[in-house]
């Protein structure tokens, strides 16, 4: 069982979607064993946590940087279809629960397993006062476990 810490950055890159301004990675940690990857990632954004939560919710927003086509809007207990139609790509979301401008966690059907990802929103205060800053935290959980993302990091 690998229980080390594996982290890591790479170039950063900026990108202006939506009126809100994205700069990423700050830092993706990979923890887990041979059966169960877990991957965390974390983002700065200049923007309130409640401009930032409808990027993620709105795909009217998230088209314009991440898929090309949604069914529509995320909502807890409701399944969505992505699409990257340049790709020819398409994936099913289950929406598992959505706290308002504090949690999202789908489940991202795949073949041969799913992936749990969450997504934690935070109002940021940095050494410097970063006042309508979020702080963004990701974890990834490549399995098919329906409470997955309740898995405790190392």
């Amino acid at each position: 069982r690998n229980t080390g810490k594996v982290a890591g950055t790479t170039t950063p890159r900026s990108v202006m979607s939506g009126g809100v301004f994205i700069k990423w990675p700050l830092m993706i940690e990979v923890y887990g064993d041979s059966t169960v990857p877990i991957a965390k990632a974390q983002m700065l954004m200049r923007k309130p946590v409640a401009e930032v939560f409808e990027v993620f919710v709105d795909p009217a927003v998230t088209t314009k940087f991440w898929f090309t086509r949604s069914s529509g809007r995320l909502e807890a207990g409701k399944e969505v279809q992505w699409d990257w139609e340049m790709y020819g790509v398409s994936s099913q979301i289950k929406v598992k629960e959505i706290e308002r401008n504090k949690r999202i966690v789908i489940v991202w059907s795949g073949d041969p397993s799913s992936t749990t990802v969450e997504w934690v929103f935070t109002s940021w205060l940095g050494r410097r006062l970063l006042l309508n800053t979020t702080f963004l935290s990701t974890k990834i959980v490549a399995d098919h476990t329906p409470d997955a993302h309740k898995r405790p990091s190392a």
